[in-house]
C-alpha cells in the first residue's frame, strides 16, 4: 500500500517533467532553436499552439520552457526598436517563465490544479479571463521576478560600461540610458 502512496505522490511531483519532455517529442519538428539558461531547457518554437490561443507567448512544464520565436510574439510590432529591445522582450518572458518552473519545482503537478483554481476563482470574481490570469497568484509573482531580474541586468550594465566602451561620451549616455530603464522597471513594479 506504501508503495503505491509513494509511486502516486511521485507521478504528481514529476509531472510537469513528463508532461515537458511529453511536448518536447511531440513539437521535434517546430523547434528553432534549443539552449539552457539557469539549469532550465528553453525551447524557440516556430509556433507555439497554432490555431490555438495567440496570446500564449510562452509555456513551462518542469524545467522545459518553451517559448515563440520573435516574430509570432503578437505584441512584437509594438516592439519595433531593433535587437536590444528584442533581447530585451525575450529576457523578460524567459524569466518570468523561469518563476513558474521554479514554482512547479517547489510544487510539482499541485501547480496546475492551484493555478486552476485561482483562475476559476478570479473568473467569477472579475467576470473577465484577462483579470482573471493577471490576478492569479503565481502569474503576479512571476512578473515582478521577471521585472527583478531586468533591474539587476541594467544594474550590471551600468557598473560595466567601463568594459563597453572607452569614449566618454558613449559612457555617459549608456550610464543615462541604463539608469533611466531601472527607474521604469522599479515604476512598473510598484504597480504589480
Amino acid at each position: 500500500m506504501l508503495y503505491y502512496i509513494v509511486a502516486i505522490i511521485a507521478a504528481i511531483y514529476f509531472l510537469p517533467d513528463i508532461v515537458g519532455s511529453l511536448f518536447y517529442v511531440f513539437k521535434a519538428n517546430n523547434i528553432k532553436k534549443t539552449m539552457i539558461y539557469k539549469s532550465r531547457i528553453i525551447i524557440i518554437l516556430d509556433k507555439l499552439f497554432p490555431g490555438i490561443y495567440k496570446r500564449v507567448n510562452g509555456i513551462t512544464f518542469g524545467k522545459f520552457i518553451f517559448i515563440k520565436k520573435a516574430n509570432e510574439l503578437p505584441e512584437f510590432d509594438f516592439y519595433k526598436g531593433g535587437k536590444e529591445i528584442r533581447q530585451e522582450y525575450y529576457r523578460m518572458i524567459i524569466n518570468h517563465e523561469i518563476c513558474h518552473s521554479k514554482q512547479q519545482t517547489k510544487l510539482g503537478g499541485l501547480f496546475f490544479v492551484l493555478y486552476l483554481i485561482m483562475f476559476l476563482y478570479n473568473f467569477i470574481k472579475y467576470k473577465n479571463y484577462k483579470l482573471a490570469y493577471y490576478y492569479i497568484s503565481y502569474e503576479q509573482e512571476a512578473r515582478a521576478y521577471a521585472l527583478r531580474e531586468e533591474i539587476y541586468y541594467c544594474k550590471r550594465m551600468v557598473f560595466n560600461v567601463d568594459l563597453m566602451t572607452s569614449d566618454s561620451k558613449r559612457k555617459k549616455e549608456l550610464i543615462d540610458k541604463y539608469s533611466n530603464k531601472i527607474s521604469e522597471l522599479i515604476n512598473e513594479i510598484r504597480q504589480v
